[in-house]
């Protein structure tokens, strides 16, 4: 023996030979997995969130951009679709929103939430409606789209989904106030005016001091004042109309206060009221019918006239001036006047869609009613 070792070298074990096509396995997984991770990131919008970045940092049109540009190569990515109409909503771009909305259908209650507020931008109320029944659908206790719901109908006077909808935020302990505040709405311009006037009193009951009322004070107080006197509550109607004018200067409430003064026979406070209520908003047209009214009462015939007159100027579209013009002339034997403005009225009225509320609506004055028994208030706000 030469001393040469017979035992194969290492480069030509079979073990060697093995390992080759194991470690070229290993490179084309490898390889396959970071094409299909590629492919992944390539397809999929915003991957690493700089889009929804941008948009929390109010970037809308950098996300806008991002958003686009995705759904130029992939149209029906939803993701990209939702971001495009967000964006869009919030640049006040509401109309091109939709198109992006309905694609990234079904949407989330947030998205839904969105949308109906781009519906409301736009002033498409239906549409708008209809997206926050169907976000009620998910969060029935929503506050929020509860209300604007609620004035969506209110806008169309469907008072009996107002109502529904009332009662709904009554069952929810932050929004009784907001509850029974359209409940009084909605009775009051039906002319419940019992129910009215109960709902009103549950709000004071609930916020004594109206700080959570969903709507101006002065609303509130008109529409409660003119409920009380309805029912023969003026006494009422009186108390709660000083209360809120020892904290708020409002002509047209001094002008109520007036008329409750003047239901309540104290003919003197009725006037003090109205002429400070003149003082304050001469171009008040009620109040030139309570002055009008209070002047043919007197026995001031041509005084009653032009009080009359500057209501007809002050409402144009109202039947009730014309109505009493007629009766002052008559009443002062200016007998073509008192025809031709009896004629004026029953035209206009014949040309008006009915009313359930505003000067001269619902009644005509009594065309023979002598001086003295010329009403004081009006009966048809």
């Amino acid at each position: 023996m030469l001393g040469f070792s017979t035992r194969p070298t290492t480069s030509g074990s079979p073990r060697a030979g093995r390992s080759r096509p194991i470690f070229r396995s290993l490179l084309a997984g490898a390889a396959i997995a970071i094409l299909a991770v590629s492919l992944w990131l390539a397809t999929r919008f915003d991957p690493l969130g700089r889009a929804r970045s941008a948009y929390e940092h109010r970037r809308y049109p950098t996300a806008l951009r991002a958003a686009l540009g995705h759904l130029k190569w992939f149209p029906h990515d939803r993701t990209a679709a939702v971001m495009a109409a967000r964006c869009l909503t919030r640049m006040g771009r509401a109309s091109e929103a939709e198109t992006y909305y309905s694609r990234a259908e079904p949407l989330d209650p947030d998205d839904l939430r969105a949308r109906a507020a781009g519906l409301l931008q736009i002033n498409d109320p239906d549409r708008a409606a209809t997206v926050l029944e169907r976000l009620l659908l998910f969060r029935p206790e929503d506050g929020a789209s509860l209300r604007k719901l609620a004035a969506i109908r209110m806008a169309r006077k469907d008072w009996r989904a107002v109502l529904t909808l009332a009662d709904r935020l009554r069952d929810l302990p932050s929004e009784r106030v907001a509850g029974a505040t359209l409940a009084a709405i909605a009775h009051h311009e039906q002319k419940h005016n019992d129910r009215a006037a109960e709902a009103a009193r549950e709000v004071l009951r609930l916020d004594p001091d109206l700080k959570r009322l969903p709507l101006p004070r002065s609303l509130f107080w008109n529409n409660l004042a003119l409920d009380l006197m309805a029912i023969g509550r003026a006494e009422e109607a009186r108390q709660g109309l000083e209360r809120e004018l020892a904290v708020a200067e409002d002509a047209g409430l001094m002008e109520l206060l007036g008329v409750a003064y003047s239901h309540l026979g104290q003919i003197d406070q009725a006037e003090r009221c109205w002429r400070e209520a003149e003082r304050r908003d001469p171009n008040n047209a009620d109040l030139c019918l309570d002055l009008g009214r209070l002047a043919l009462r007197r026995g001031r015939k041509n005084e009653a006239v032009a009080f009359f007159e500057r209501a007809a100027r002050l409402s144009p579209d109202a039947v009730e001036p014309l109505y009493s013009l007629s009766q002052a002339h008559r009443l002062a034997g200016r007998i073509a006047e008192a025809d031709r403005y009896r004629r004026l009225a029953d035209d206009r009225r014949r040309a008006l869609p009915p009313r359930n509320s505003g000067m001269g609506a619902d009644v005509e004055p009594d065309q023979t009613a002598s001086a003295t028994a010329a009403p004081l208030t009006e009966t048809d706000r």
